[in-house]
């Protein structure tokens, strides 16, 4: 990764970044998977690319799932939800049935998006020095 232009965070040593000018790309090892983040297409081809080159990979497209959290990416949000572990646990506790209840959380916080967000955020501006 390092010869492509990528520098391992300090903080989190499965995670690569690469920031050029207004292209920012992000890549999150885990076990044997990879995730690539990008505003820039032909990064992300020219890293499939090399990494296939290496190794044998298999692109599964866009993430849907990953540890668990739906992942749903549009050009407007980008929305992780843990509504299929719910359902998991509901089943698995034979409480399909049961009725919701109002809590004092809001059921659109996205306080983990924006958490996740100000975090890479952070990566980048320690990269940058």
């Amino acid at each position: 990764m390092i010869d492509l232009g990528y520098k391992r965070s300090n903080l989190e040593q499965c995670l690569y970044i690469k920031i050029e000018n207004d292209l920012v790309t992000v890549i999150a090892l885990y076990v044997d998977n990879f995730f690539i983040f990008s505003n820039n297409k032909e990064e992300t081809v020219f890293l499939k690319d090399k990494l296939s080159s290496k190794f044998k990979i298999k692109d599964l497209d866009e993430i849907k799932q990953c540890l668990g959290m739906r992942v749903n990416i549009d050009k407007v949000n980008n929305m992780l939800d843990q509504e299929n572990y719910i359902d998991l646990l509901l089943k698995k506790f034979d409480m399909l049935d049961c009725k919701p209840v109002k809590t004092s959380i809001e059921s659109n916080y996205l306080f983990f998006i924006s958490y996740f967000l100000s975090q890479i955020k952070k990566l980048i501006f320690l990269i940058k020095d």
